[in-house]
């Protein structure tokens, strides 16, 4: 039997097979007449086709009626079943999938994935919570402060580590997300360009996708960078200026602010702290919160892989895994 792991974080879902093929696909849903389209495709439209462009349901995952009519969804778990189907087929159609979950979830929202899960082509063997699955091959011991950020809110896992690490409490951060940052980071960068050219990329769909598009790139140049250019084409024509990474992260600054506030109210005994790859991209962050450990990308895919069996141990009766062996 093949065996999918898929983490879930709507600021990329990662799906690994058998075979350690990647599959990344970002918690957007875009409703056409044929169907819902997810992940990057529905990303590369968002800002084209607002009034059918979704980013909200495996945040606010739920069986309540969506806001517009359409034939081929009725609610955000849909968007959420649809987004899953896609990521079965492009992993190669595994018979059972393992999830890694974060704390974030509830009881109902994981009562739904796993109805999901019932209703789709393949089985569901096993459910853990991300950040303990991440955080057990790493090299620590004592209490640990695990964050991840998703696309609407970040989450802070508080962490035992003697003979097995232990999930102690989650803290969330509501409206402190990856789409947070980007929106503030878009607004600092669409006024350059209107002091500098009187042209607001935001005005207009096309420009507004452009940036949203082209924005992950300056982010990641500006990790390493103090100034960057940045480039935007426009009907008027070529427009490019520079982007200083001083600048950018101060019109965050409120938001970094509220993470330092409530790690600093958590991290009351110097507890290490871990950072997911995700949160780790965020320029400034180290600076923000240092001291600090970055986990790799398929931390938590690892995670599972070493625990396997405990984590699908009783695939009839399963159970949220919130402890493993270290």
């Amino acid at each position: 039997m093949s065996v999918a792991i898929i983490e879930l974080n709507d600021a990329g879902i990662c799906c690994v097979n058998d075979r350690g093929d990647l599959t990344v696909s970002p918690g957007y849903a875009l409703l056409t007449p044929e169907g819902i389209t997810t992940g990057e495709a529905a990303l590369q439209r968002a800002y084209l086709e607002p009034q059918q462009s979704f980013n909200q349901y495996w945040w606010q995952l739920n069986l309540s009626p969506l806001p517009v009519t359409s034939k081929h969804a009725r609610h955000y778990a849909d968007m959420a079943y649809a987004q899953l189907l896609a990521l079965h087929r492009d992993s190669g159609h595994p018979d059972q999938v393992v999830f890694a979950v974060p704390g974030s979830f509830d009881r109902g929202q994981l009562s739904i994935l796993l109805g999901l899960a019932k209703a789709s082509p393949f089985e569901a063997t096993g459910l853990v919570d991300a950040a303990v699955a991440a955080a057990s091959h790493a090299d620590a011991i004592g209490t640990l402060v695990h964050l991840d950020i998703q696309l609407h809110q970040t989450v802070i896992t508080r962490l035992n580590v003697a003979q097995q690490i232990e999930r102690t409490g989650v803290e969330i951060i509501s409206n402190v997300g990856l789409k947070t940052f980007h929106d503030l980071w878009a607004q600092h960068i669409a006024n350059q360009f209107i002091r500098q050219y009187r042209y607001d990329p935001l005005h207009t769909a096309a420009g507004e996708q452009q940036l949203y598009n082209r924005l992950p790139v300056w982010l990641s140049a500006l990790q390493g960078q103090a100034e960057i250019t940045a480039e935007l084409d426009s009907p008027q024509g070529h427009y490019r200026l520079v982007l200083s990474r001083t600048e950018l992260l101060a019109s965050s600054a409120s938001r970094f602010q509220l993470l330092q506030g409530k790690l600093s109210d958590l991290k009351t005994n110097g507890e290490t702290l871990l950072l997911s790859h995700r949160a780790a991209q965020l320029p400034g962050i180290r600076e923000h919160l240092a001291p600090s450990a970055t986990l790799d990308e398929n931390a938590a895919i690892t995670g599972c892989r070493n625990h396997l069996e405990v984590i699908t141990g009783d695939p009839e009766n399963l159970h949220f895994i919130t402890r493993l062996p270290c």
